[in-house]
C-alpha cells in the first residue's frame, strides 16, 4: 500500500473515531490530566466546525475540535483541539499555538468576553518511532531558560498616563516620543514642548535635523498650540537653532493651509455656481411651461383671474402674453 494511502486512510479513522462524542469523552479522560477532567461539563461537550489547520499540510494533518463548559459556570468553556499527524514536523509546537490562538480569537469574535482556555493534544502514527521531538514548547526555544523565566508572564506595561514628566524627562531618547504620547489630548500641548525645550538640542545634536523636523512638524500638525508664536519664541531662548525650524515649519504649515483655503474656496465657488445655474435653468423652465399653460388658457377665453391664480402669473405678464399671441395671430 503506497503511503499516501496509508496516510489517507490514517486520517479517515482518525476523524471517524474522534467524531463520536463518546469517544471523544473517554480519550479526554483517558489522557488529559484528571485537574482538568474534574472540572468538565461532559454533557455540554460538542463537535465544532472548521479546521485550523493550514492549507499546504491538509494531506498529512487533520484536527477536530471540541468545546465542553466547566462546572464552574454555563460560559466557562474549555476547547481541546486534536491534531492528527502521520510524519514529523518539528514546528508543530509553534503550529499548536497559532491554532489556539485562532481558536480563542474565533470565541471572542462569537461574543466570548475572556479567553477560553485551549488544550492542544496531538496523535502521531509516523514512521519514527518514538516521537522524535519535544511536546513541550520550551524546547523549541534557542534560549529556554530565558523564555520559560519571562514568555507568557505579564506583559511589560509603560502606562504613561500615570508616569511623572519629570520621570520620563530623565532618559533623553525617550522623552519626546512618551512625553508628546502622554499629552498629546493636553487642550494646550505648549507646556509639554516647553518642558522638553532643554532636551531638544541634546536630541538634535544625537539624532539629526531630521528627526527634530519630524517631531516639530507632528506636534504642529497633531496638537493643540493656542499660540505657536510664544513657544517659537520661548524655543528660541533655549537653542536659537531648534526655534528657527520651529518657525519655518510653522510658516510652511500656514502657507499650506492658505493655499488650502483657496482651493476649497475656489472649489467652493465652483461648485455654488453649478448649483445656482441648475436652479436658474429649473426656474426658466417652470417659468417657461406656465406661458405655455396661459398662452392655452388665453385662447380658450378663460377668465384672467383663474389663469392668475392656476399660473402664478401676475396680471402684467398675462396681459403681455395676450398682446404678443393677438401680434402673431
Amino acid at each position: 500500500m503506497a503511503t499516501q494511502d496509508i496516510v489517507s486512510k490514517s486520517d479517515s479513522i482518525f476523524k471517524i473515531g474522534m467524531r463520536q462524542l463518546e469517544v471523544a469523552e473517554s480519550a479526554i479522560r483517558r489522557y488529559i490530566s484528571s485537574e482538568i477532567v474534574k472540572q468538565l461539563n461532559f454533557n455540554t461537550l460538542k463537535l465544532c466546525n472548521g479546521s485550523y489547520i493550514d492549507e499546504h499540510i491538509r494531506q498529512t494533518h487533520s484536527d477536530i475540535l471540541y468545546s465542553v463548559e466547566c462546572l464552574a459556570g454555563t460560559k466557562n468553556y474549555i476547547y481541546f483541539i486534536w491534531e492528527h499527524q502521520s510524519t514529523y514536523d518539528k514546528t508543530i509546537a509553534l503550529r499548536l499555538l497559532k491554532y489556539s490562538c485562532r481558536i480563542m480569537q474565533q470565541h471572542l469574535d462569537q461574543g466570548g468576553d475572556k479567553l477560553p482556555l485551549v488544550i492542544p493534544t496531538l496523535v502521531y502514527n509516523g514512521k519514527q518511532v518514538p516521537y522524535p521531538g519535544s511536546n513541550d514548547f520550551f524546547d523549541h526555544f534557542e534560549n529556554k531558560p530565558l523564555a520559560q523565566k519571562f514568555w507568557l508572564k505579564p506583559f511589560t506595561l509603560i502606562d504613561l498616563t500615570i508616569l511623572n514628566d519629570n520621570d520620563l524627562l530623565a532618559d533623553l531618547d525617550t522623552s519626546v516620543p512618551f512625553l508628546t504620547l502622554k499629552h498629546i489630548r493636553d487642550k494646550d500641548f505648549s507646556k509639554t514642548i516647553i518642558s522638553l525645550s532643554t532636551c531638544l538640542e541634546k536630541i538634535d545634536k544625537k539624532y539629526g535635523e531630521g528627526f527634530i523636523n519630524v517631531v516639530i512638524e507632528y506636534w504642529l500638525r497633531a496638537t493643540n498650540l493656542p499660540n505657536v508664536k510664544d513657544v517659537i519664541q520661548h524655543i528660541q531662548k533655549e537653542s536659537d537653532n531648534i526655534g528657527g525650524l520651529m518657525a519655518s515649519a510653522a510658516e510652511q504649515l500656514l502657507n499650506e493651509g492658505m493655499q488650502k483655503g483657496m482651493l476649497l474656496g475656489k472649489q467652493k465657488g465652483i461648485d455654488e455656481g453649478i448649483q445656482k445655474g441648475i436652479q436658474k435653468g429649473i426656474q426658466k423652465g417652470i417659468q417657461k411651461g406656465m406661458q405655455k399653460v396661459a398662452a392655452n388658457m388665453l385662447s380658450a377665453k378663460i377668465d384672467l383671474k383663474l389663469i392668475e391664480k392656476t399660473t402664478g402669473l401676475t396680471r402684467q405678464q398675462i396681459e403681455d402674453l395676450s398682446i404678443q399671441k393677438n401680434i402673431k395671430d
